[in-house]
């Protein structure tokens, strides 16, 4: 049976799911390094290239930070995970990453968005076609 946390709505949910998906198949030490890295994909380039304006730098975040990032996730539909690449992209010129941060979170986006497009609930099949994204 599919629950209605099976069906994401928004990219918070997303995320909630692919956590899942990790620590089911992968030992706990290598699940929490994939998810490290994955968090750190998402919550400083891919939401700063998103148009979340509240927090940029390279710190720890405080636990209000978090929270408004996740507040921010949740306003994020699917569609927008369409364009995740270029975000990232954005968000790591805004914050000039180097070009070894560039290739390890973009490998974790890439990862993420893979596993999306075997989904079930993932709609953006024939949009990624189109745009010649595979």
């Amino acid at each position: 049976m599919t629950s209605a946390m099976d069906k994401p709505k928004n990219l918070l949910d997303v995320y909630h799911l692919y956590e899942k998906h990790i620590k089911a198949t992968h030992d706990s030490k290598r699940a929490k390094n994939i998810l490290n890295e994955t968090h750190s994909a998402i919550v400083r380039p891919l939401l700063l290239g998103l148009g979340y304006q509240e927090m940029i730098g390279s710190g720890r975040m405080s636990g209000a930070e978090m929270l408004g990032a996740k507040e921010f996730m949740k306003t994020q539909g699917l569609e927008k995970l369409l364009d995740a690449r270029m975000a990232q992209q954005q968000g790591f010129k805004l914050l000039k990453r180097s070009q070894k941060s560039q290739r390890v979170y973009g490998s974790r986006l890439n990862q993420l968005l893979t596993w999306c497009e075997q989904q079930p609930w993932w709609l953006g099949k024939q949009l990624y076609s189109n745009r010649g994204i595979s």
